[in-house]
């Protein structure tokens, strides 16, 4: 079984969000909101994740997700998702922000997948869209642990072994497909999801996109760096 209760630095015992708590939020996703440039109407801003849920943990984020859609049409729709996504990477990388020791996510988008079992809580109306359920899996279930298992495996041996970058992109895709047949079948208490969510805690998610980084870089680069350092120092 999962937490019994909502996070209590967040909720009171009614499940409803500590006001301070819920101010502060709209002022981030205002701050967030003040360096978009294109003319867009705000629909809802939403909490949601694992926070909102019985089984967060000490690695929850609190997933702040504003839903807009543009004032007029500018340009395709795929188009104005990928804006939306770069300035919500730009934002989260170059923030880090914080409240009660669980960092803030922003997100905008064009809607808010319903998935099974996802809460959703509404930061302007201050209520619940969706409410959270207890579930009898959670990120200790013994599937969820052998599956999370398997995968670290996975990526331990391709880095170790110098695997490819085609190769840890079929790693990758494994994963993703993973978690999305997950959500769509049975939600967020999937097997598939949580498995995601335990890689994605044990460091195993971060482990993998810095390693294919660490490749496309040398792939790119002329010599490395320590061999630069040498080569300036052989040639004074």
């Amino acid at each position: 079984m999962g937490i019994e209760k909502l996070n209590p630095l967040l909720w009171d015992i009614k499940n409803r969000l500590y006001q301070p708590i819920q101010k502060k939020l709209l002022l981030i996703a205002n701050d967030f909101l003040s360096g978009i440039e294109l003319p867009i109407d705000i629909k809802n801003i939403y909490l949601t994740g694992s926070i909102c849920s019985y089984n967060w943990t000490s690695d929850s984020d609190l997933d702040l997700h504003i839903i807009a859609l543009p004032s007029q049409k500018l340009c395709g729709d795929k188009t104005i998702q990928d804006y939306f996504d770069t300035k919500s990477k730009v934002y989260n990388k170059e923030h880090e922000i914080y409240i009660k020791g669980y960092r803030v996510e922003v997100n905008i988008k064009y809607k808010e997948e319903l998935l099974k079992g996802k809460a959703i809580f509404d930061l302007q109306k201050d209520e619940w869209v969706s409410k959270p359920v207890h579930s009898d899996i959670t990120l200790n279930d013994e599937e969820v642990i052998e599956k999370t298992k398997k995968l670290q495996r996975i990526i331990d041996n391709a880095i170790e072994n110098n695997a490819s970058m085609e190769y840890l992109k079929k790693i990758r895709d494994e994963i993703k497909n993973l978690r999305k047949t997950g959500l769509e079948s049975n939600g967020e208490f999937s097997i598939g999801n949580l498995t995601f969510k335990r890689l994605r805690h044990t460091g195993y998610i971060k482990k993998l996109y810095d390693y294919k980084a660490k490749i496309r870089d040398a792939k790119l680069s002329l010599e490395s760096f320590s061999s630069f350092i040498y080569n300036k120092k052989t040639t004074r």
